[in-house]
C-alpha cells in the first residue's frame, strides 16, 4: 500500500456515474468532492427525486445509501440528502453525505461486518520512536537497510480484540537524481469475530483519545483502511473534524508519555483503558486538549474540575460517600416518614431528591482528598506554598462562582493564578487518569516533570498565592 492515498484530512475529486441501490436505471455521472468541508457529490441531474428510502415519497431529498463506480473502483455513501437542485436545459444536483466507503457496495452500515481495521495517527511517528531504517557503509557503497520489526502487539480482553503496531514503506524515487523511503507508522485492530463498522469507529475513537492524553496533544484519525483480502481494501471516510490541525510534537522539554517510557507497561495500560471506568473523567480532561486554542482560561479551569470529581467519586475507596449507600437509604426513609403527615406532596418531594445527593462528598471535600492522595513531590509542586485547606477553599469557591457568576469571593484567582491553576489542575488529573490505569508511578511523575515549561511557571506560583 503506497503512501500516497488520500486519507480523511486530504482533498480530492473523483469522477463516476452513481445509482440509488436496486435502481441501477436511473445512473447518474457525477463528481464526489472530498474536503474539509464533507463529503459531496456533484451530479449531471438528479435523482428524479426518488428517495433511496424507496417510499414512493417523491419529494424525500433523503438518500441513506447510494452506490457508485469511480475512477478508483466502487464506492457507497451513507446517510445523505440533497442541498441544492437546479433545473433548465441541463439539470445539477449536489448531495452531501456523512460517510463513504470506497472499495465495495455496501447495502447498510450493519452489513459491513470487518475484523480489521488499520488505522493512522496524527504524530504517531513521535509516539512510536521507532526508526526503520538502518544505513550501512562499506568500502564502495552505503546501503539503506529496513529493519521488519514488530514494535507491540497487546491482546485487550475486554473488546475481545488485538491492538498491534504496523507500518508501511514506500519507495520514493526521481530518477538520475534522488531515491529513498518512505514511512508511515500504523495501529492495526483485529477482532475474534466480525464486528460492524461504528463498533470499530467507536474503538478507534477511544484510542484516539487515550494517545491524546499519552502525547498532550490532540491526536487525529488520519485513515481508516480495511483489508478485506490482499487484492481488496476498503477506505472508510467519514466528516473531517474542523479543528484539526497537524503541529509536530516537541521532542523534549513537554509531558509526552510515549511508547519508550510505557514500555512493558503497555499491555496492562490498554486493558485498563478498554476496561475502565473513565469516561466522565478522561472526557472532561479531553476537552482541554482539542479545544485549548479556544477555550477561555476559566473554562479550562471548570474542565479540570469536572475531571477531578468525576474521578474522585469513580475512584476513591469510599466513593465519596459519608455512610454506606445502603445504610443512607434508611436513614432518608425515616427521616422522610417522621414528617411525611405534616407536609404537602410538593414539599415531600423537593426533600426526597435533596436528600438523594446529601450523602456525597462536596467538591472541595473532595479536592482535599485529591490532595492528600497525591505523592509528596507533586503536592508540594500543587500547593506552593499554599495550606490544603486555603487550596481547596479557593478551587471550590472559584469552581462556584465561574460555574454560576453569582458574587465574586474574596479569593477570586487573578488572571496570572488562573494559568498557575490551569496548569496544576491539570496535573492533578493526568496523575489520576494514569494512575488508575496503573502506569507506574515513577514513570508519571517523571514524565511530568520532564515538561520544563509548566515546571518553570509552577516555580514561580508561590508568589502568586
Amino acid at each position: 500500500m503506497g503512501l500516497n492515498k488520500p486519507g480523511i484530512y486530504d482533498e480530492f475529486k473523483y469522477t463516476g456515474h452513481f445509482w440509488i441501490p436496486n435502481i441501477e436505471k436511473n445512473t447518474v455521472s457525477g463528481t464526489i468532492i472530498f474536503s474539509r468541508e464533507g463529503i459531496r457529490l456533484e451530479l449531471i441531474g438528479s435523482m428524479n427525486g426518488l428517495s433511496a428510502l424507496d417510499d414512493g415519497n417523491e419529494s424525500s431529498n433523503k438518500y441513506p445509501v447510494l452506490f457508485g463506480e469511480c475512477e478508483q473502483g466502487p464506492v457507497t455513501f451513507f446517510d445523505g440528502f440533497e442541498i441544492n437542485k437546479r433545473s433548465g436545459y441541463i439539470t445539477t444536483s449536489i448531495l452531501v453525505f456523512n460517510k463513504m466507503i470506497i472499495g465495495k457496495h455496501v447495502a447498510s452500515k450493519t452489513d459491513l461486518k470487518i475484523n480489521n481495521l488499520t488505522l493512522t495517527f496524527t504524530n504517531l511517528e513521535s509516539w512510536f520512536k521507532y526508526h526503520p531504517f538502518v544505513r550501512k557503509f562499506d568500502s564502495n557503497r552505503s546501503v539503506i537497510e529496513v529493519n521488519h520489526t514488530e514494535i507491540f502487539k497487546v491482546y485487550v480482553k475486554a473488546i475481545d480484540a488485538t491492538i498491534s503496531s504496523n507500518y508501511t514503506i514506500s519507495t520514493n524515487e526521481d530518477y538520475y537524481k534522488a531515491s529513498g523511503y518512505l514511512y508511515r507508522p500504523e495501529i492495526d485492530i483485529n477482532t475474534d469475530d466480525t464486528r460492524d463498522l461504528e463498533w470499530f469507529e467507536n474503538t478507534s475513537i477511544s484510542l484516539r483519545n487515550l494517545l491524546s492524553i499519552l502525547m498532550n496533544s490532540p491526536v487525529f484519525v488520519e485513515s481508516m483502511i480495511h483489508e478485506e483480502n490482499r487484492l481488496q481494501r476498503l477506505y472508510i471516510y467519514s466528516i473531517p473534524f474542523k479543528n484539526y490541525s497537524k503541529k509536530e510534537i516537541e521532542r523534549y522539554n513537554r509531558m509526552n508519555f510515549d511508547l519508550e517510557k510505557i514500555g512493558e507497561d503497555l499491555d496492562l495500560l490498554l486493558n485498563n483503558w478498554y476496561s475502565s471506568k473513565l469516561t466522565s473523567s478522561h472526557l472532561n480532561y479531553i476537552k482541554n486538549i482539542f479545544d485549548a486554542s479556544t477555550l477561555k482560561l476559566e473554562d479550562i479551569f471548570l474542565n479540570y474540575s469536572k475531571a477531578l470529581e468525576s474521578f474522585h467519586r469513580d475512584y476513591s475507596s469510599d466513593k465519596g460517600l459519608y455512610v454506606e449507600a445502603e445504610e443512607y437509604n434508611r436513614i432518608v426513609e425515616i427521616m422522610l416518614s417522621s414528617v411525611t403527615s405534616n407536609i404537602t406532596p410538593e414539599l415531600r418531594n423537593k426533600l426526597d431528591s435533596t436528600l438523594k445527593h446529601a450523602n456525597e462528598f462536596g467538591f472541595q471535600r473532595r479536592i482535599k482528598e485529591l490532595i492528600k492522595m497525591l505523592p509528596v513531590s507533586l503536592r508540594d509542586l500543587i500547593l506552593a506554598g499554599q495550606k490544603v485547606q486555603a487550596f481547596s477553599d479557593q478551587v471550590r469557591n472559584n469552581r462556584d462562582y465561574y460555574t454560576h457568576f453569582g458574587n465574586e469571593p474574596s479569593n477570586l484567582y487573578t488572571s496570572k493564578q488562573l494559568i498557575f491553576m490551569r496548569d496544576k489542575l491539570q496535573i492533578m488529573a493526568l496523575y489520576f487518569l494514569l494512575k488508575a490505569l496503573e502506569l507506574k508511578e515513577e514513570t508519571i511523575i517523571e514524565g511530568i516533570y520532564e515538561d520544563y515549561y509548566i515546571m518553570q511557571r509552577l516555580k514561580a506560583a508561590e508568589d502568586h498565592f
